[in-house]
């Protein structure tokens, strides 16, 4: 019994011994409240740093966020802008896809006379070229396929004994003509051109002069030719 009393003596004088030297340094050998105060303290400049870091983050974050935002609607724009330039290009495609031009002469071999007589239709019957097929040869009246610019040249050869030349006529209105008198030359040519602003469906074509005294030629040499063809639509 009495072993069992300076045991317990021993350890209460142990004990208090350790509390009481918690100031000094090296001395305490379990968890001091002076430690946990350290602890806590250290804990504390940690958290604010890892709070510090957080509002960093979120501040980045927003950063990102508006940035996304901003990309976006620049997306949409781009969209908005490709799908415009799309459509312009596909118009562009149809307008350029519009090819249309002729050019032929009054004779395909032997000679040809329009006249001598007044206001004829000069028909040219010898077709180099005639893509759209606006041009017809049976009648030598162009319609236009489709509402545009289009370029007209004309030339005409005649001999001296008579008057040569011709007006190109546009739904049957005078546009422009070319006149030649008769002269001491043996034979003269004339030529013109003009730009019309058509409408689907209108007719151009060319005639000799009111006078009775008119006349063109042509054989295979080609002098007298009518050409046109579509600059832009419009």
């Amino acid at each position: 019994m009495m072993a069992k009393t300076h045991i317990l003596a021993f350890l209460t004088y142990t004990l208090l011994q350790n509390v009481a030297g918690c100031d000094t340094a090296d001395t305490c050998v379990a968890v001091r409240p002076c430690d946990n105060a350290k602890n806590i303290g250290s804990l504390d400049k940690k958290l604010d740093e890892l709070q510090a870091a957080l509002n960093s983050l979120k501040r980045q974050n927003a950063d990102l966020r508006s940035k996304v935002t901003d990309i976006a609607t620049q997306q949409r724009e781009t969209t908005v802008q490709m799908t415009t330039l799309t459509w312009d290009l596909g118009n562009l495609t149809g307008e350029v896809g519009q090819k249309v031009g002729f050019s032929a002469s009054l004779a395909t071999g032997s000679n040809v006379h329009v006249g001598p007589a007044a206001s004829q239709t000069i028909v040219f019957r010898n077709v180099f070229f005639n893509n759209g097929n606006a041009y017809n040869p049976a009648t030598g009246i162009f319609t236009a396929p489709l509402k545009g610019a289009f370029q007209f040249t004309f030339t005409t050869f005649g001999y001296s004994a008579y008057y040569s030349g011709a007006q190109l006529l546009k739904n049957g209105h005078l546009q422009v003509s070319t006149w030649q008198s008769n002269g001491k030359h043996h034979s003269d040519s004339t030529s013109g051109a003009v730009i019309l602003s058509l409408n689907a469906g209108d007719k151009v074509n060319l005639i000799t002069w009111n006078w009775a005294n008119m006349q063109v030629f042509d054989n295979g040499n080609h002098h007298t030719t009518f050409s046109g063809f579509l600059l832009f639509p419009l």
